[in-house]
């Protein structure tokens, strides 16, 4: 009975090893094969279901097992041309052609050459002329100039276009490329790629909203740019590839005023009095913030020596140096905030806002403050 036992033997950066046992094979190393029931055999693209490859036989161990390669680099292929794509011949079984097959044939491009005996592997089990999507890597043909590193997007018509972070559409990139031959290309979308140039190790890799289809270190942070990691660098010219969705740059949340305002110096029906040293305003905080100043005015100046005004959080202070009105002066002084976390406000802090000096001639009459605050 054939491939009565097979054991996956190796998977890495997308190349799976599978030792099959299969009685009397009958197949050679560099054969690319299908499954026919239960069976590996030679693939022929004249036909669709013996066109399905799922791996190219890697090493024939003896008459009864072989090792079959489903993904990643082989390097096992004779003959090739650095470049060109190769697809699964319709007119001899197992192997390969630089000639696309024609219709009524099946087109399953199975491996892009990058030297004469060496590749990389399409998503197998596909039928070629578009994108398989079903792998990490696969192939489209389609007319370009892209080159190695350059991130695509899907474009409406089925191709393919440099992505770009400069709008949600343009920055909704499919992949990474790998190889472009000017007809054809392949795109990683996920995993391990090879062959970068220029990478800083460990490095976070952002699309570019300046430069079509680049990457940069700098993640973008202009309104209506779109920040979308895309590589993760292990090496000067590797990296994996991270398949994310990009996110809005958003404006920044402002913060929000939070002011405390007092009176003094007016009498009940709004006339004029002196000021005197004593609590004007006890409040208890809502919110978390910081005070960041104050502003004020006082409608009969004082003389002798200035109004002194103060804000305590606590019981203590917030000011280095409390705000003033200075001596025959209307307008406030400001005073110098301290640094060291006393201007910051939690919900529960007590703040008591209160005149402690007046003038010695005159007090000083109506007087207006409002502390500024943000939360």
């Amino acid at each position: 009975m054939a491939n009565s036992a097979f054991e996956l033997i190796k998977a890495n950066q997308g190349a799976t090893l599978l030792a099959v046992n299969q009685t009397a094979h009958a197949l050679s190393v560099g054969d690319w094969v299908y499954l026919n029931g239960g069976d590996y055999e030679k693939a022929l693209a004249d036909a669709e279901a013996t066109s399905f490859v799922v791996g190219v036989v890697v090493d024939d161990i003896d008459i009864n097992n072989f090792t079959l390669q489903m993904g990643g680099s082989v390097s096992i292929l004779t003959g090739l041309v650095s470049g060109t794509v190769y697809y699964l011949s319709e007119t001899v079984a197992g192997a390969l052609t630089g000639t696309q097959p024609d219709t009524p044939n099946t087109v399953i491009p199975l491996v892009v050459a990058n030297s004469t005996t060496s590749g990389v592997m399409l998503s197998l089990g596909e039928k070629g002329g578009g994108s398989s999507g079903g792998g990490v890597t696969f192939f489209h043909a389609q007319v370009n100039t892209f080159s190695a590193g350059d991130v695509v997007r899907l474009t409406a018509g089925g191709d393919y276009a440099l992505a770009q972070a400069d709008s949600a559409a343009n920055a909704e990139s499919i992949g990474v490329v790998s190889v472009a031959t000017g007809t054809g290309l392949i795109v990683q979308q996920a995993g391990h790629i090879t062959g970068l140039t220029g990478l800083t190790d460990e490095a976070v890799y952002f699309l570019d909203p300046i430069t079509p289809g680049a990457l940069t270190e700098t993640q973008p942070t202009t309104i209506g740019q779109i920040v979308k990691p895309v590589l993760i660098a292990d090496g000067t010219t590797s990296a994996w590839v991270v398949p994310y969705r990009g996110n809005d740059v958003e404006v920044a949340a402002l913060p929000a005023p939070y002011d405390l305002a007092i009176v003094a110096g007016f009498t009940v029906s709004g006339g004029l009095e002196d000021i005197a040293v004593q609590d004007y305003g006890i409040f208890v905080m809502g919110r978390s913030g910081e005070f960041t100043g104050e502003t004020g005015y006082i409608d009969t100046p004082s003389s002798g020596t200035d109004a002194i005004v103060d804000v305590e959080k606590n019981g203590t202070t917030i000011y280095v140096t409390p705000p003033a009105f200075s001596t025959g002066g209307n307008t406030l002084t400001p005073g110098v905030l301290k640094t060291d976390g006393t201007e910051d406000f939690i919900p529960g802090d007590r703040i008591t806002v209160k005149v402690t000096q007046i003038g010695s001639v005159t007090a000083g009459q109506g007087l207006r403050l409002t502390v500024t605050g943000e939360v």
